[in-house]
């Protein structure tokens, strides 16, 4: 969306609906289930407006109840996955406790990606995973508790010091150091696409140097690589 989405607020209905934009069989192409076949469920919305998310999660958007979701799910995985991601948006601003749970329940596992700033009461009694991208100087103190898996999203003009990496994320913000993982967490450093051949080259290029220079690992949207969505 580029900065361009509606900035939408938490609102978790208590019936278990969920507003989504897509639900697709892919694979996994970032963090540490890359590589691996996943249905991916694309929710609506977003709290935030990051400058460079490149990810239309608006059009289309729908309310659909959590009993077919989960029917939805399990036929697009079709025996061949047990993994679920879902994504958005920000996936947390809706209640997805309702749906893991009867997901779980049937045998999936699921993951979610988010950038941290918010939690749903209850996912605490959820089996699940999370992949946090912050985009912001603090991350919700349940998610820092729940997470063992960090992705920063960098470009080439970034400054990455062992203080972490600094950058601006939302319109008109100054850079500023993004939220920390917590201690003994899996740092991935994902470049940014910049949508332009040379630039992205360049971020690769600064994302290899980074994950050599701290440990960290390398996250390169393998998805895009293998042209699926």
């Amino acid at each position: 969306m580029f900065g361009k989405n509606l900035i939408i607020n938490q609102n978790l209905r208590e019936d278990g609906g969920l507003i989504i934009v897509s639900l697709f069989y892919t694979i996994q192409g970032e963090g540490p289930y890359s590589g691996m076949p996943a249905v991916f469920l694309r929710l609506a919305g977003c709290n935030l407006r990051c400058t460079f998310c490149d990810t239309d999660f608006e059009t289309g958007a729908q309310l659909v109840p959590a009993k077919d979701i989960v029917e939805r799910v399990l036929g697009s995985a079709a025996g061949r996955t047990r993994l679920v991601v879902i994504t958005g948006g920000e996936p947390l601003i809706q209640n997805v406790v309702p749906l893991i749970k009867a997901l779980t329940g049937r045998g999936m596992r699921a993951q979610i990606e988010t950038a941290g700033t918010v939690w749903v009461p209850g996912l605490e009694e959820c089996d699940f995973s999370i992949v946090c991208s912050p985009k912001a100087g603090k991350v919700n103190k349940h998610i820092l508790e729940a997470c063992n898996h960090f992705k920063y999203i960098v470009g080439a003009n970034d400054m990455v010091t062992e203080e972490g990496v600094f950058t601006a994320t939302q319109p008109g913000a100054k850079p500023a150091f993004l939220a920390r993982p917590k201690e003994g967490a899996t740092v991935w450093i994902q470049p940014r696409d910049d949508q332009d051949a040379e630039k992205n080259r360049e971020n690769v290029m600064f994302a290899r140097d980074i994950c050599l220079k701290y440990g960290h690992r390398l996250s390169m949207q393998v998805h895009k690589l293998i042209e699926v969505d």
